[in-house]
């Protein structure tokens, strides 16, 4: 666009540029749009986005599928390394996946896609156990995404309050 020129000749100049996300426009991230911004990393509070959340089910599947395949039965206990440079760069696939594997859906605000909560799947509706989810997460991701540090504590508290057989 036209923006990214003046914005670019804004900058050199001592100018303020505007701020804007960064991503890819192909994963559900229009909003992107137009370019020529001063970008940063990503909206914290978007993670898992709308796209991520569709990528992170599909995940839980497979993972689940291919198990179920191997030995007959859904595993009890699976681990999973959460890294932040990922989550930034896939918008909280991992972060999607582990709830899917808990059985955990996030909420998100109509007006920004910013998630706001998470809610329990009913087993009727999921058509499979929970699985626990022992989740290992790095420094930056502690320090970069303490909301959903929260949001997971929150999803595995509902899973393991459920009432259910």
């Amino acid at each position: 666009t036209t923006q990214e020129i003046t914005n670019l000749i804004l900058a050199l100049d001592g100018g303020f540029v505007p701020a804007g996300p960064s991503g890819s426009p192909t994963r559900g991230m229009a909003h992107l749009l137009p370019t020529g911004r001063n970008f940063y990393a990503c909206d914290p509070q978007s993670l898992p986005s709308l796209a991520a959340w569709e990528v992170g089910q599909g995940l839980a599947k497979t993972c689940l599928d291919r198990y179920l395949a191997d030995t007959g039965a859904y595993p009890e206990h699976v681990a999973i390394s959460v890294w932040g440079t990922a989550a930034m760069r896939t918008h909280g696939d991992d972060i999607a996946e582990i709830f899917s594997l808990l059985g955990i859906r996030p909420k998100w605000q109509k007006e920004n896609h910013r998630v706001t909560g998470v809610e329990l799947i009913p087993l009727s509706e999921l058509g499979r156990p929970r699985i626990d989810v022992t989740i290992r997460i790095s420094g930056f991701f502690r320090d970069a995404f303490p909301h959903l540090i929260t949001l997971l504590d929150d999803a595995v508290n509902m899973a393991l309050d459920a009432d259910e057989p």
